[in-house]
């Protein structure tokens, strides 16, 4: 077997092998797979389409049983569709898997106190005090649940403390000012609606727009955007219209990508007219035996510009094989068809 021959089997092996790892990289678990529907998930659910994003998670768990990050985004969106059962499945499953994972107890905890069950949600929210007395969300949730039983005096500190530890949930302000409301500190809760527009909370915006404040409220970054969808405590709507700071990145965005794909099409159809050009040249080359010839079509055709690249540094440049003889008639002499 000639040099040329083994260098086309070997780029032809190299492909298969490399289209079988990429179907392993896709499919496996330990792959990209999860990884691209949980990406794919969270651009739905960016759009507002959580349907579609369960769908995405629930691939992703399929594929990575045991992550609990995963199973939390899924209950997250079976939640925000309306189905409870198997959100609260999600969340108490992610608990089982890691029994120090308090925000599955907070999630648990704020789908019950969402449904009016405070009995259940007071059991969950105990047990995620012994496990995390410090963690924002379970003081919000504490605050918030005595709120829903009408005791401000007693959800305070819960709020107040929430809000020192650093909580990333806008809809604390809501519930500290409501609380300084109820107990006259009017002040006090002015000031909280205003970080709390600030941040997106929505109902703030709201409350501050109804009195008549002239607070001139801060689009959110896209940082503070991406807390706000992510607000499960609540459970607030995301942001319904890109802000004015996020839109010059975007539109960066989009030129790159455009600019890429350009030269990605350009490189396309420069590769496509040497591919045909590369089969001409083979077609006239004079290999050893037709197999060889076989292979490298077969090359160029499956694998194109790997083929394009390998059939240049390997017979085009080195003219090896030589083209075939040209069967022209030698000078004095007519062919058959020439007529006298």
């Amino acid at each position: 077997m000639s040099r040329g021959s083994k260098t086309a089997i070997g780029c032809l092996v190299a492909f298969i092998v490399l289209t079988v790892l990429s179907a392993w990289a896709v499919w496996s678990p330990l792959g990209f797979g999860p990884w691209y529907y949980d990406q794919m998930a969270r651009s739905k659910s960016d759009k507002g389409d959580t349907q579609a994003a369960a769908e995405y998670w629930q691939r992703a768990v399929q594929q990575r049983p045991n992550d609990t990050t995963l199973r939390l985004w899924l209950g997250w969106a079976h939640e925000k569709n309306g189905e409870d059962a198997a959100a609260l499945a999600e969340y108490q499953e992610a608990f089982r898997l890691d029994s120090e994972l308090t925000a599955a107890l907070a999630y648990q905890a704020h789908l019950h106190l969402s449904n009016d069950d405070y009995k259940a949600a007071a059991e969950i929210l105990q047990q995620a005090q012994e496990q995390a007395p410090d963690h924002p969300d379970v003081q919000l949730l504490q605050g918030q649940l005595l709120m829903a039983q009408g005791q401000a005096e007693q959800a305070l500190p819960y709020l107040e403390k929430a809000v020192e530890i650093g909580t990333d949930k806008p809809n604390a302000y809501h519930s500290l000012a409501e609380a300084y409301a109820e107990l006259g500190r009017e002040d006090e809760a002015l000031a909280a609606y205003r970080v709390g527009a600030r941040r997106g909370e929505k109902r703030c915006k709201d409350h501050l727009a109804a009195i008549g404040d002239r607070l001139a409220v801060e689009e959110a970054t896209p940082g503070e955007s991406h807390r706000e969808r992510e607000d499960r405590a609540e459970g607030e709507t995301e942001a319904s219209a890109c802000c004015d700071s996020g839109a010059a990145p975007g539109l960066a965005f989009m030129g790159v990508f455009f600019a890429f794909y350009f030269v990605f099409l350009a490189g396309a159809m420069i590769m496509w007219a040497l591919g045909v050009l590369c089969l001409w040249d083979c077609a006239k080359r004079d290999f050893p035996d037709p197999n060889t010839r076989a292979i490298w079509s077969v090359l160029l055709m499956l694998i194109h510009w790997v083929g394009v690249i390998a059939y240049y540094f390997v017979v085009y440049r080195h003219n090896d094989p030589p083209h075939l003889p040209r069967n022209d008639p030698p000078a004095g002499t007519r062919s058959v068809d020439q007529p006298e």
